[in-house]
Protein backbone atom coordinates (compact mmCIF):
# COMPACT_ATOMS: atom_id res chain seq x y z
CA UNK A 1 0.00 0.00 0.00
CA UNK A 2 1.71 3.13 -0.85
CA UNK A 3 1.43 6.29 1.90
CA UNK A 4 2.00 9.97 1.42
CA UNK A 5 4.83 11.41 3.07
CA UNK A 6 3.07 11.98 6.00
CA UNK A 7 2.92 8.15 6.31
CA UNK A 8 -0.89 7.90 5.58
CA UNK A 9 -2.39 5.99 3.39
CA UNK A 10 -3.15 7.72 -0.32
CA UNK A 11 -7.36 8.16 -0.69
CA UNK A 12 -7.47 5.70 -3.96
CA UNK A 13 -5.39 2.46 -2.08
CA UNK A 14 -8.30 3.09 0.36
CA UNK A 15 -10.86 2.83 -1.98
CA UNK A 16 -9.50 0.19 -3.91
CA UNK A 17 -8.91 -1.63 -0.48
CA UNK A 18 -13.11 -1.49 0.00
CA UNK A 19 -13.66 -2.54 -3.60
CA UNK A 20 -11.82 -5.43 -3.09
CA UNK A 21 -13.98 -6.71 -0.09
CA UNK A 22 -13.67 -4.32 2.92
CA UNK A 23 -16.96 -3.07 4.38
CA UNK A 24 -17.61 0.29 2.66
CA UNK A 25 -19.74 3.45 3.92
CA UNK A 26 -22.04 4.47 1.29
CA UNK A 27 -25.02 7.02 1.36
CA UNK A 28 -27.31 4.58 1.81
CA UNK A 29 -25.79 3.70 5.19
CA UNK A 30 -25.53 7.02 6.30
CA UNK A 31 -29.26 8.01 5.27
CA UNK A 32 -30.40 5.26 7.10
CA UNK A 33 -28.64 5.64 10.08
CA UNK A 34 -29.28 9.62 10.26
CA UNK A 35 -32.95 8.12 9.33
CA UNK A 36 -33.03 5.74 12.55
CA UNK A 37 -31.27 8.60 14.73
CA UNK A 38 -34.33 10.68 14.36
CA UNK A 39 -36.68 8.49 14.03
CA UNK A 40 -35.65 7.51 17.76
CA UNK A 41 -35.30 11.33 19.18
CA UNK A 42 -38.40 12.01 17.23
CA UNK A 43 -40.36 9.15 18.99
CA UNK A 44 -39.47 9.83 22.54
CA UNK A 45 -40.43 13.32 21.98
CA UNK A 46 -43.97 12.22 21.12
CA UNK A 47 -44.02 9.63 24.24
CA UNK A 48 -42.76 12.83 26.64
CA UNK A 49 -45.40 15.39 24.69
CA UNK A 50 -48.60 12.55 25.48
CA UNK A 51 -47.61 11.63 28.80
CA UNK A 52 -47.39 15.39 29.76
CA UNK A 53 -50.56 16.38 28.05
CA UNK A 54 -51.80 13.84 29.50
CA UNK A 55 -51.00 13.97 33.19
CA UNK A 56 -51.04 18.12 33.79
CA UNK A 57 -53.19 20.24 31.82
CA UNK A 58 -51.29 23.56 32.35
CA UNK A 59 -53.79 25.62 34.67
CA UNK A 60 -52.48 26.31 38.11
CA UNK A 61 -55.17 28.83 38.86
CA UNK A 62 -57.77 28.80 36.28
CA UNK A 63 -58.88 32.72 37.72
CA UNK A 64 -55.49 34.35 37.98
CA UNK A 65 -56.84 37.78 36.08
CA UNK A 66 -59.26 38.33 38.80
CA UNK A 67 -57.48 37.03 42.08
CA UNK A 68 -54.35 39.46 40.38
CA UNK A 69 -57.27 42.62 40.31
CA UNK A 70 -58.46 41.55 43.88
CA UNK A 71 -54.74 41.30 45.24
CA UNK A 72 -54.56 44.08 47.82
CA UNK A 73 -58.20 42.62 49.44
CA UNK A 74 -56.67 39.32 49.21
CA UNK A 75 -53.76 41.03 51.66
CA UNK A 76 -56.25 42.76 54.06
CA UNK A 77 -58.21 39.16 54.53
CA UNK A 78 -54.83 37.68 55.27
CA UNK A 79 -53.80 40.22 57.78
CA UNK A 80 -57.74 39.36 59.46
CA UNK A 81 -57.10 36.01 59.24
CA UNK A 82 -53.38 36.10 61.35
CA UNK A 83 -55.39 38.67 63.91
CA UNK A 84 -57.62 35.80 64.47
CA UNK A 85 -55.05 33.34 65.95
CA UNK A 86 -56.77 30.11 64.52
CA UNK A 87 -54.38 27.21 64.59
CA UNK A 88 -55.94 24.32 62.65
CA UNK A 89 -54.31 20.78 61.63
CA UNK A 90 -55.23 18.69 58.99
CA UNK A 91 -54.46 14.86 59.16
CA UNK A 92 -55.48 11.94 56.27
CA UNK A 93 -55.35 8.17 58.25
CA UNK A 94 -56.37 5.61 56.14
CA UNK A 95 -60.19 4.21 57.02
CA UNK A 96 -59.33 0.11 56.62
CA UNK A 97 -57.00 -2.11 54.32
CA UNK A 98 -57.61 -0.11 51.28
CA UNK A 99 -55.35 2.67 51.38
CA UNK A 100 -57.24 4.75 49.33
CA UNK A 101 -59.96 5.52 51.43
CA UNK A 102 -59.15 8.25 53.86
CA UNK A 103 -60.71 10.07 56.70
CA UNK A 104 -60.32 13.34 56.88
CA UNK A 105 -59.49 14.60 60.39
CA UNK A 106 -59.66 18.38 61.23
CA UNK A 107 -58.76 20.45 64.41
CA UNK A 108 -59.43 23.80 64.74
CA UNK A 109 -58.70 25.63 68.12
CA UNK A 110 -58.71 29.82 68.85
CA UNK A 111 -55.87 31.92 69.65
CA UNK A 112 -55.87 30.71 73.32
CA UNK A 113 -56.04 26.96 72.52
CA UNK A 114 -59.77 26.49 72.84
CA UNK A 115 -61.95 24.35 70.55
CA UNK A 116 -63.73 25.81 67.51
CA UNK A 117 -66.78 24.29 67.67
CA UNK A 118 -69.76 25.10 65.02
CA UNK A 119 -67.56 26.36 61.88
CA UNK A 120 -68.52 25.89 58.64
CA UNK A 121 -66.07 24.13 56.68
CA UNK A 122 -65.54 23.37 53.08
CA UNK A 123 -62.24 21.28 51.87
CA UNK A 124 -60.95 20.86 48.37
CA UNK A 125 -58.43 18.27 48.10
CA UNK A 126 -56.35 19.08 44.96
CA UNK A 127 -53.86 16.93 42.88
CA UNK A 128 -50.92 19.02 42.21
CA UNK A 129 -50.88 16.88 38.36
CA UNK A 130 -54.17 16.77 37.16
CA UNK A 131 -57.42 19.26 38.08
CA UNK A 132 -59.70 16.26 37.14
CA UNK A 133 -58.83 14.50 40.34
CA UNK A 134 -59.81 17.48 43.08
CA UNK A 135 -62.07 16.76 45.54
CA UNK A 136 -64.74 18.46 47.30
CA UNK A 137 -65.34 17.61 50.88
CA UNK A 138 -68.02 18.82 53.94
CA UNK A 139 -66.60 17.76 57.35
CA UNK A 140 -69.17 17.72 59.66
CA UNK A 141 -68.12 18.22 63.60
CA UNK A 142 -67.23 15.23 65.44
CA UNK A 143 -68.97 14.78 68.52
CA UNK A 144 -66.58 13.19 70.18
CA UNK A 145 -63.71 15.61 70.30
CA UNK A 146 -64.19 19.54 70.74
CA UNK A 147 -63.14 21.49 68.04
CA UNK A 148 -62.52 18.64 65.67
CA UNK A 149 -64.16 17.60 62.41
CA UNK A 150 -64.28 14.83 60.30
CA UNK A 151 -65.13 13.37 56.56
CA UNK A 152 -64.85 10.46 54.51
CA UNK A 153 -63.34 10.22 51.35
CA UNK A 154 -62.18 8.53 48.24
CA UNK A 155 -58.91 9.57 47.01
CA UNK A 156 -57.98 8.05 42.92
CA UNK A 157 -54.69 7.91 44.01
CA UNK A 158 -51.41 7.87 46.27
CA UNK A 159 -48.49 10.17 46.67
CA UNK A 160 -48.94 13.66 47.12
CA UNK A 161 -51.98 16.24 47.66
CA UNK A 162 -53.02 19.46 49.13
CA UNK A 163 -55.72 20.12 51.84
CA UNK A 164 -57.69 23.65 51.10
CA UNK A 165 -59.36 24.51 54.05
CA UNK A 166 -61.50 27.07 53.90
CA UNK A 167 -63.52 28.27 57.73
CA UNK A 168 -65.98 30.77 58.86
CA UNK A 169 -67.46 30.91 61.93
CA UNK A 170 -70.99 32.10 63.11
CA UNK A 171 -69.86 35.90 63.56
CA UNK A 172 -69.19 35.58 59.78
CA UNK A 173 -64.70 35.35 60.47
CA UNK A 174 -63.44 33.44 57.34
CA UNK A 175 -59.70 31.67 57.74
CA UNK A 176 -58.01 29.84 54.71
CA UNK A 177 -55.02 27.55 54.99
CA UNK A 178 -52.99 25.16 52.78
CA UNK A 179 -51.49 22.01 53.90
CA UNK A 180 -48.91 19.81 51.56
CA UNK A 181 -50.14 16.02 52.22
CA UNK A 182 -48.04 13.11 51.24
CA UNK A 183 -50.01 9.48 51.60
CA UNK A 184 -48.18 6.76 51.53
CA UNK A 185 -49.52 3.37 51.51
CA UNK A 186 -49.06 2.84 55.46
CA UNK A 187 -48.93 6.72 56.32
CA UNK A 188 -49.63 10.38 55.90
CA UNK A 189 -47.65 13.65 56.41
CA UNK A 190 -48.86 16.86 56.34
CA UNK A 191 -47.08 20.24 56.55
CA UNK A 192 -49.74 23.43 56.93
CA UNK A 193 -49.34 26.87 55.43
CA UNK A 194 -51.41 29.05 57.06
Amino acid sequence: MRRTDKGRPLMSDVRQEAADGGWRLTGRHVLFGMLAFFGVVFTANGIMMWMAARTFDGVDEPDAYRRGVHYNERLAEARAQRALGWHVSVVLPALGSDANERQLRISARDSDGRPLDGLKLKVTMRSPVNAHEDRAVTPVVDPARPGAYVASLRLPRLGKWQAVVEAEDAAGHRWRGVFDLFIAPDAVQAAGKD
